[in-house]
């Protein structure tokens, strides 16, 4: 027999295979944590990207119809307005 806790009504067996499988789960997820940092370190991966990699924006017009913005490359041009949409271009 084991005797009966207060906590839970578990008894002091339950509760320190609960305490120690806590702590083993803790211990391998920092084996793992530290291991994953050596390997980054190491391979010449990293995990955030740097300071120095640019986000190369795309250059936004606005369709002379609706006012909606969309990229450049994307939209239709005529006479030298740009449109979302062939239909929209057509209304012009």
């Amino acid at each position: 027999h084991h005797r009966q806790s207060v906590w839970l009504g578990l008894s002091d067996f339950q509760i320190m295979l609960i305490f120690r499988l806590i702590i083993a789960i803790t211990v391998i997820w920092a084996l793992f944590y530290v291991y994953r940092r050596i390997h980054n370190k190491f391979s010449g991966k990293r995990q955030y990207p740097t300071e120095n990699k640019t986000i190369k924006a795309k250059e936004m017009v606005r369709c002379e119809q609706c006012g909606l913005h969309i990229v450049k490359n994307e939209a239709t041009e005529k006479a030298g307005h740009f449109y979302c949409c062939p239909q929209h271009a057509d209304k012009q």
